[in-house]
């Protein structure tokens, strides 16, 4: 499983409300659904922005395996309902902890479930 928490730090940066020269509340933008970095030096949790399905960092599952002695690789990109606020301390265990047990924990359920129903429709396939 693959997160971009960094991209998702930035998400959160970029959209904290600013002031405007009217005197009215501004936000900046962008979509962390849009990777930064090539393919070829990020190539575990790569992903392409038409697999996506919102402007959220993407949880990236890829499963391996030998079904039937062939091999196979399901892979899934799971877009998130709601952006993954990742504290800036996520690797703290409290943090961690907390991260874990919220809404976070149901997104990487989702992601797990959608690269299950993957691996055994393709694993099917091959028996």
């Amino acid at each position: 499983m693959f997160f971009n928490s960094a991209a998702a730090q930035m998400n959160q940066a970029l959209s904290i409300g600013v002031g405007s020269v009217n005197g009215g509340a501004g936000f900046v933008g962008r979509s962390a659904a849009v990777p930064k970095c090539s393919r070829d030096k990020t190539p575990d949790g790569w992903f392409d922005p038409a697999e996506t399905n919102n402007g959220n960092p993407p949880i990236i599952v890829e499963i391996k395996a030998e079904v039937a002695g062939k091999p196979l690789l399901v892979r899934s990109v799971h877009s998130p309902n709601e952006a993954l606020h990742v504290p800036a301390t996520a690797f703290s265990s409290k943090a961690k902890k907390n991260f874990a047990e919220g809404e976070a924990a149901l997104e990487f359920y989702r992601a797990i479930d959608e690269a299950n129903i993957r691996f055994v429709e393709k694993a099917t396939a091959l028996i």
